[in-house]
């Protein structure tokens, strides 16, 4: 009787064109210094290969060598097919190229049998790296079956719904010897303490013992981890037929959730007590009075979300009709950021731009916001993979406060496009190869492996404004032309350019396209490589449009003086100020530079002065005006005359009350004027004692009284008139006698200062 088995042992280094048979991978000879024979290459995003019967006991991690042109890929190690348990990865560094070799360490975990081992390639699109072999590290099969058991890991069961955690959990490990874990793909750690995981995610924790230097088999804990609700955002909008509101509303719910997702959201009115689920957009029917929509959203983990509300009420009347009448749709934005922007908002008349507001997103980040139908917005430098702008224009006419949402809106949006733009943002094309670019000037991606006959498409491009394409190009070739051309490959060609080599597929710099019969209009702007040969013509990594975009072209305005006049002294001239002032529709005031300046001594005669204003866009205004100065020489010649003293005071008429009547009660004035005429310093105008009117020897019994408008003066006064009021009471049991009362007064005009 005989019985055989058979084991099958692999090499502690594994040659990759070894792998199981697989007819997509394809093998190149190697260049590598340290040998190898075959490696494979021309692999892309999720290629893999395999090796059957597999144990990975006592190792600690694969050493593969590899060669990389980027930084943007990684290796992952699986346990029985492509999607099979994850026993470890690693990020793949940029080596310097596809026959640049380097080594890349995959920390593993061993899964405890024998498998097919899996290496799946993962990274963006095009080839990704090439492989040349596989080091297992670690003593393997020479240490002998494993001398520890692995750990014991002990964690609570999950706080919420569907095994998701919603609070901090931690992790226990209990074994005979030392412990480690990793998590995910971190450097295995080793255990001192219950491990902790307080930050939202999904995560896998690999963990094992290790005695006498030698591992455990591993084993691993997937945690799941939502702390954080969800957030649900309501966008309401008045229905419509025609244009004319109906009345009614219809509301829709948009929710979202970082980590668990969500697994239901909900609405209700104000005051109903049960709440609905939400499937689909839901209209409300009119009805008066402002009314509340309540809603939320609970994720799987169990996380609900706080109610929020949304007030409105029914629109009524013409849905509001905007347009943007500028900038138009495709222009760019330029290097200065400046975006002039008209709003027209059709059967709202002027007082209708008081409730507009515009706002440029740069993707959808807000760059900057303006108010009314008129005015410019300035964005800050964009970021390096902008793909472009949208500028927003919204009318809104039933404004509320707090959580009331505007109905009676109406929006308008252009799209624009970034003064640089990345070469990987063209139009969709499956022949177009991108790798990580390492441009000093940043850009994520180039695209590259360019050959003569080759497209890149750019849609939604307006060039007006645009004087010149600028593009970053690299290469180590004899290179090419790259033409600009409108629509399409055999389109209008609007300019060129000539490239030669910078030295590397990887040292960029610029070239021109000048650009010719530039059009106002949406086009697809089309740039086409051209060369007599097959070789790769350039890598380009970007493009910058040259020009104002959506800047108009404008002036400023400029207010000068007419001629101006002066005099001098001396035949040397005199100083002359004089003022010049610029202004501009999106600047407002603009600096002025003149020549001579204001306020510079100017020759005798006429001198021009010429004189420039220059506003944000770069656009500049220049004017100018004479400045005339007449030299002047003073000579004296005395002239002068007398004034003699003089002190003159002249009464009009004699003042005449009307009759007294006896017995009855009565204050009777009378009146006439003097006439003043002073050379002095100062005069005084005074009256004597009035005393009582008399008639023969009987005397009224009231006193008279004298008035005069004016009695001082503090300088010269000529012909000046002095109203004199004479005031006289007469009482009922006043005795008159028959006859005439009267009394001389004596009027006095005086000075100190003669």
């Amino acid at each position: 009787m005989r019985g055989n088995d058979l084991a099958v042992f692999h090499p502690k280094r594994k040659q990759v064109e070894h792998h199981d048979p697989d007819g997509t991978i394809r093998h190149e000879i190697a260049a590598d210094p340290l040998g190898g024979n075959q490696n494979i290459g021309f692999l892309t995003d999720n290629m893999a290969i395999s090796f059957a019967d597999v144990n990975l006991v006592n190792l600690d991690a694969l050493r593969i060598r590899i060669a990389s042109p980027n930084a943007t890929s990684r290796i992952e190690v699986r346990k029985g097919s492509k999607t099979g348990q994850l026993l470890g990865s690693a990020n793949v560094q940029n080596t310097g190229g596809f026959q640049n070799w380097g080594y890349v360490d995959v920390p593993i975990i061993d899964p405890g049998d024998t498998f097919d081992l899996f290496l799946v390639f993962r990274g963006a699109s095009g080839y990704l790296y090439n492989l040349n072999w596989v080091d297992f590290v670690g003593p393997g099969l020479a240490a002998g079956p494993s001398a520890v058991a692995p750990p014991t890991a002990t964690v609570a069961e999950p706080t919420g719904a569907n095994g998701w955690y919603t609070a901090p959990v931690d992790v226990t490990l209990t074994a005979d010897a030392a412990r480690e874990y990793r998590i995910g793909t971190g450097a295995w750690t080793a255990y001192t303490a219950p491990v902790r995981f307080a930050t939202d995610g999904v995560f896998r924790l690999d963990y094992r013992a290790r005695k006498d230097g030698l591992p455990s088999t591993g084993r691993s804990l997937d945690l799941k981890l939502d702390q954080a609700a969800p957030a649900t955002a309501a966008a309401l909008e008045g229905v419509v037929s025609g244009e004319t509101f109906t009345g009614a509303v219809r509301f829709t719910l948009t929710a979202a959730d970082a980590t668990s997702g969500v697994a239901k959201t909900e609405w209700r009115l104000a005051g109903d007590a049960a709440a609905q689920a939400y499937t689909a957009a839901v209209t409300l029917a009119a009805a008066a009075g402002e009314r509340t929509v309540e809603y939320r959203s609970v994720d799987a983990a169990g996380n609900a979300e706080a109610w929020k509300r949304a007030s409105f009420t029914s629109p009524s009347g013409t849905r509001p009709k905007v347009t943007l009448q500028s900038p138009g749709a495709g222009l760019v934005v330029p290097a200065s950021g400046r975006v002039p922007f008209h709003v027209v908002v059709d059967g709202r008349g002027p007082e209708g731009c008081a409730d507009v507001t515009v706002r440029l997103l740069a993707g959808t980040t807000v760059a900057g916001t303006g108010t009314g139908c008129t005015g410019t917005i300035v964005a800050p430098a964009a970021a390096a993979d902008l793909r472009g702008y949208t500028l927003e224009a919204t009318y809104t006419a039933d404004k509320g406060t707090g959580d009331h949402v505007p109905l009676i809106r109406g929006t308008a949006t252009s799209a624009l496009q970034p003064a640089r733009k990345q070469a990987e943002h063209y139009d969709t094309d499956a022949a177009v190869r991108t790798e990580a670019t390492g441009d000093t000037l940043g850009g994520g991606l180039n695209v590259g492996f360019i050959r003569t006959g080759q497209v890149l498409s750019y849609s939604g491009v307006n060039l007006k404004g645009i004087s010149t394409i600028r593009l970053r190009l690299a290469t180590n070739t004899i290179g090419g032309t790259v033409e600009v051309r409108k629509g399409s490959a055999t389109g209008a060609l609007l300019g060129q350019t000539t490239v030669t080599s910078t030295g590397g597929f990887q040292s960029y710099r610029y070239f021109d396209a000048p650009l010719t019969g530039v059009t106002d209009e949406l086009i697809r702007l089309v740039l086409v490589f051209r060369a007599t040969g097959t070789h790769y013509i350039a890598n380009i990594n970007f493009f910058e449009f040259v020009g104002d975009g959506t800047q108009p072209e404008r002036r400023p305005t400029l207010s000068l003086p007419s001629d101006v006049k002066g005099t001098a002294a001396t035949a040397a001239g005199a100083p002359v100020t004089y003022s010049a002032t610029a202004s501009d529709l999106y600047d407002g005031a603009v600096p002025v530079t003149c020549t001579p300046a204001s306020g510079a001594t100017f020759a005798v005669g006429t001198t021009k002065v010429t004189c420039s204003a220059t506003n944000a866009g770069g656009y500049t205004a220049t004017g100018s005006f004479d400045v005339t100065v007449t030299q002047v020489v003073p000579a004296d010649g005395p002239v002068g005359g007398t004034v003699p003293a003089t002190l003159a005071l002249t009464l009009d008429g004699p003042a005449t009350f009307a009759p007294f009547t006896p017995g009855v009660e009565r204050e009777y004035t009378a009146g006439t004027k003097a006439t003043v005429i002073s050379t002095a310093g100062d005069a005084a105008l005074s009256v004597s004692d009035p005393g009582r009117l008399t008639n023969g020897t009987f005397s009224l019994p009231e006193p008279l009284r004298v008035e005069l408008s004016k009695t001082s003066w503090t300088g010269p006064v000529a012909n000046e008139r002095v109203d004199i009021a004479f005031k006289q009471r007469i009482k009922a049991g006043d005795a008159l006698r028959t006859g005439t009362y009267a009394k001389t007064l004596t009027f006095t005009l005086s000075t100190t200062t003669p």
